[in-house]
């Protein structure tokens, strides 16, 4: 009996021996993953009638809601791209707006985004206030 004990104790000791191996690469593999970190971008947002605002963006973060935590008072509805309500016009840099569904290729092409489903990348300045002309 003591003998199946020890085999069982030498076991669980076996065990650990390889959690312990899995710890130090685990390490290894933070400075990577610190590289990996988010890039922000500056988006400068064209009121009418207004000042310009200016607010950092997370690449993966979408400008609507970086507005929205930032305290700048934007027009929205829907927050899943399929109304025209927070339609913007790029009027330089770029946007990754893949999940938008209500633009039609032709106003993508003219430079307009939905701010609730649209991603910087690339510094960027942006007419607001554009739902009318989304809708012509």
């Amino acid at each position: 009996m003591v003998l199946l004990a020890s085999c069982s104790a030498l076991s669980s000791v076996a065990r650990l021996g390889n959690v312990k191996k899995l710890r130090p690469n685990l390490r290894q593999d933070a400075p990577r993953r610190a590289q990996m970190a988010v890039r922000a971008y500056t988006v400068t947002l064209k009121f009418p009638d207004e000042e310009d605002k200016v607010v950092e963006v997370d690449e993966d973060t979408y400008i609507l809601d970086a507005t929205d935590e930032a305290g700048i008072d934007m027009p929205y509805s829907c927050r899943s791209g399929t109304c025209s309500s927070c339609a913007g016009k790029i009027m330089s840099g770029s946007v990754d707006q893949s999940e938008s569904q209500f633009l039609t290729e032709e106003k993508l092409a003219e430079g307009y985004a939905l701010l609730c489903v649209s991603y910087p990348t690339a510094d960027l300045v942006i007419e607001t206030h554009k739902e009318d002309e989304v809708m012509l």
